[in-house]
């Protein structure tokens, strides 16, 4: 039998830094209006307990963000979150762990993009 207790840390680190479910969709975000009303639809319906009908838009927004800005952006770590709560929602947590790791993987991998303001 698997041992599920060493997801729980990743699944609270990712929950606990993670946006809110709209919060990438403001006109100035990065990447197309279409992804941006692709991901305002998902969270819509997140919103409204349509969590099935949900996951459909948000892999279409995630899809055409991974083409835009790639993988290691801010936009995928956000959308990866977004699914997985989704996920979790249904209780489909073995998927829902792994778009939460991809999430952190993102969110690490912009993070270490990053150059302090100081080191510049």
């Amino acid at each position: 039998m698997k041992k599920r207790g060493s997801i729980l840390p990743v699944v609270l680190l990712v929950c606990l830094s993670a946006l809110p479910i709209s919060a990438q969709t403001s006109d100035n975000a990065a990447g197309s209006d279409e992804a941006r009303k692709l991901n305002a639809q998902a969270a819509d319906l997140y919103k409204k307990g349509k969590y099935e009908e949900a996951i459909k838009p948000q892999k279409q927004a995630l899809s055409l963000w991974e083409k835009e800005v790639g993988r290691d952006h801010e936009l995928i770590a956000a959308g990866s979150t977004n699914l997985g709560d989704m996920y979790m929602a249904l209780k489909r947590y073995g998927e829902a762990a792994g778009v939460y790791q991809r999430a952190l993987k993102s969110r690490r991998s912009c993070s270490a993009l990053r150059v302090p303001t100081w080191l510049s």
